[in-house]
């Protein structure tokens, strides 16, 4: 099996851009470090990966037709972290140690650092969407440490004039975007580590926020939150990766009332979460990914090889093939593993791994 040919079909991208052929699947490995968070982004026909290397205080750039790292770039500091994708071949890092927000361009088959703006705390991750609807992208920032949610309400150019900040308990990583009430306006959830609530802003528009607790404090340190239909009900649902609660905790959208359902974890409890179109969810476990799905009997559970602490889920199409792919970033190594739908028929059986 070859390296070079598992790396030639990921994409996060604009439809409009051409589909990576799918090739096979294998870990992309950035020599010794472990990435934290990775990203696709296409310039001039060439694909490239980029991941935050948070051991290595640095972006790792990689070019998926040679098959081969092409730079790392020490100026994003110390302990870089979350990713987001801004606009055309833009992304942003959250750049933890340096307390900073940066703005990285791909010209030329390679980064260039365009913008760095302080924050006011070590950003664990950002996301980029537009919550008030002006037709510019605003950025939500997680803290590293803290009891606060950031909002950075955005003006264009990758300028923020305003903020604007929402309580959150201690530790509030991995914020995601969901419509929770159905309104079409974009509403924020995130899980409280340290203290395993899960809360969902509800936008009410004119930058206002309403907090709903989904669960209040609770056991099981919640970690990832995804957003999906799981149900099938037409109602977005959530699912939340509990690390020590050896279980996965799936809200249900009940019109005012929400019903809750854990899925077991095999053995270790789970690190990520990610919910496919068809309610499959996907949640990532020591050394796999479970896949599982709700049936009349209960929840069948498959898996997916991959490395330790698969931290990072990303759901998307990348191939172009209408079949939903999985991207997988191993946060304690060896790198980046991506899988090609169908999904459930290429996971494996359920086996502890003891």
């Amino acid at each position: 099996m070859h390296l070079k040919s598992a790396w030639l079909l990921l994409l996060l991208l604009l439809a409009a851009c051409a589909p990576l052929p799918e090739r096979q699947e294998a870990p992309l490995p950035f020599a010794k470090a472990s990435p934290w968070d990775a990203l696709l982004l296409e310039e001039d026909g060439r694909w490239f990966l980029i991941a935050s290397l948070h051991g290595d205080n640095a972006l790792g750039l990689w070019d998926l037709e040679q098959n081969k790292e092409i730079g790392r770039y020490e100026e994003a500091g110390y302990h870089p972290d979350g990713l987001c994708r801004w606009e055309g071949e833009r992304l942003v890092l959250a750049a933890e140690g340096e307390r900073q927000v940066q703005l990285w361009r791909l010209q030329g088959g390679r980064l260039v650092l365009e913008k760095a703006l302080p924050a006011p705390f070590a950003v664990r991750d950002c996301l980029a969407v537009d919550l008030d609807g002006d037709g510019h992208k605003d950025l939500v920032l997680t803290p590293y440490a803290g009891a606060q949610v950031v909002i950075w309400w955005g003006a264009g150019n990758f300028a923020f004039p305003q903020s604007q900040a929402l309580a959150a308990a201690p530790t509030p990583w991995h914020a995601a975007v969901i419509d929770w009430n159905g309104d079409e306006l974009p509403d924020l959830i995130w899980s409280d580590w340290d203290t395993g609530s899960i809360r969902v802003q509800l936008n009410l528009g004119r930058r206002r926020f309403a907090t709903r607790f989904l669960q209040p404090v609770s056991p099981g340190s919640p970690r990832q939150v995804a957003a999906g239909d799981i149900d099938g009900d037409g109602r977005e649902d959530a699912v939340a990766a509990l690390e020590t609660g050896k279980a996965a905790r799936v809200f249900y959208h009940r019109g005012q009332n929400v019903e809750t359902e854990d899925i077991p974890a095999p053995e270790w409890g789970y690190s990520s979460a990610a919910v496919l179109k068809d309610g499959t969810v996907a949640l990532g476990e020591e050394g796999r990914v479970i896949l599982a799905r709700k049936g009349p009997s209960g929840w069948s559970l498959r898996q997916l090889k991959a490395g330790s602490l698969p931290s990072r889920l990303r759901v998307g199409d990348w191939n172009g093939d209408g079949k939903e792919d999985l991207l997988v970033v191993n946060s304690a190594g060896p790198g980046v593993n991506v899988y090609f739908g169908p999904l459930w028929e290429k996971a494996k059986a359920l086996e502890e791994k003891r």
